[in-house]
């Protein structure tokens, strides 16, 4: 049995005293120990000191921030969709720019893709947007109305002197034509019934 003055060791000897302290139990005061005590002392702290201690706090936040860069992660691929339906073209380069952007400035969001998105522009490419023809303009008797060459409305067959004389010169001439049309068309069917 070896005797240790743990004030002493403490002030001297700050390992002595980790172990003679560990293996007694005591942090003060004399303590008798053996060689046995010692060593065992001695391993228990050396395994202690090799492993690293985690809290439960502390894996509770790395898990949360696990889930949440995931979570940023599928909002980013969500948010490509969008501009994909938007018009932006999915292809290779238009990928490989948008991911050394969000990987270069450490933003995997939605909203590190809009920016990704603002800030490459005119690199990527879109698809073309056509317009879509605009749909006849029925009347309240079911004719179907077009447009003029220039720009204007049809009018309707059954329009009154007031709209017709606020008409345009373009706009009276359509109509006097179809009128006109329309006049032969019931002539032609009518003579032969009779």
């Amino acid at each position: 049995m070896t005797t240790l003055n743990l004030d002493y060791l403490k002030t001297e000897d700050s390992n002595l005293y980790a172990i003679a302290s560990k293996a007694s139990g005591q942090t003060t005061g004399q303590v008798e120990l053996s060689m046995e005590q010692i060593k065992v002392a001695a391993v228990q702290l050396k395994i202690a000191e090799a492993e690293p201690q985690i809290s439960m706090a502390e894996l509770d936040n790395e898990f949360k921030r696990e889930l949440q860069t995931k979570a940023n992660e599928q909002a980013a691929r969500n948010r490509l969709n969008e501009w994909a339906i938007a018009g932006l073209q999915d292809t290779q380069n238009n990928a490989d720019l948008i991911s050394a952007w969000l990987r270069q400035n450490q933003k995997f969001s939605a909203a590190g893709v809009d920016e990704a998105i603002a800030s490459l522009g005119p690199r990527l490419t879109w698809k073309l947007k056509t317009a879509a023809p605009k749909a006849p303009q029925l009347t309240a008797t079911g004719e179907v109305l077009g447009v003029l060459p220039n720009g204007e409305k049809q009018l309707p067959l059954e329009v009154s002197n007031y709209d017709l004389k606020k008409a345009s010169v373009a706009q009276a001439k359509d109509y006097l034509k179809r009128v006109d049309q329309q006049s032969r068309d019931v002539g032609r069917f009518s003579s032969k019934f009779i």
